[in-house]
């Protein structure tokens, strides 16, 4: 059965070959049954966004994108990689795309907190970092798996 609300075709495949990802929002005037979805749902369900060409970011550096009401940096350590993680340090919430790379670590171009790029870890306080987003090159171009949903202990939660 279709839904206006999941697409499960090869076209929305990510590179590890899975399908069906939540590509719009439910909400009132969608049809019966399809307002909610399970917590296992949405845990598996995001936009799969192409930022363009991935000569857009050069190598070595970052870049900021705006998606809807989140910056998000996206940063290009060698030829063939991408990493990308929420634009904002989580203490003077400066864009962390400004920063310098230093191999998998970007570093806060205010203060110098330091984050690893595929953990969105702080360094000197692994307990606080920013959110990771999913990300790969494909045919020259960058795409970005974003949820507007995270799962903290078991519950889902909307991004505000």
């Amino acid at each position: 059965m279709s839904s206006p609300f999941f697409r499960n075709d090869a076209r929305t495949a990510g590179p590890t070959g899975r399908s069906g990802f939540f590509y719009a929002p439910t909400g009132p005037g969608t049809q019966s049954g399809e307002q909610y979805l399970d917590k296992e749902a949405f845990m598996h369900r995001a936009f799969i966004i192409n930022l363009g060409s991935v000569d857009h970011v050069p190598v070595g550096k970052g870049r900021s994108y705006q998606i809807k009401d989140r910056r998000v940096a996206v940063f290009r350590p060698r030829e063939d990689e991408v990493a990308a993680l929420e634009d904002e340090c989580p203490h003077c919430r400066c864009g962390l795309a400004d920063g310098n790379l230093e191999e998998e670590v970007v570093v806060c171009p205010e203060e110098g907190h330091r984050f690893d790029l595929s953990s969105g870890a702080e360094q000197e306080d692994p307990d606080r970092g920013v959110r990771v987003f999913f990300s790969w090159i494909e045919h020259g171009n960058i795409y970005l798996q974003y949820s507007p949903y995270i799962v903290i202990d078991g519950i889902v939660t909307a991004l505000q």
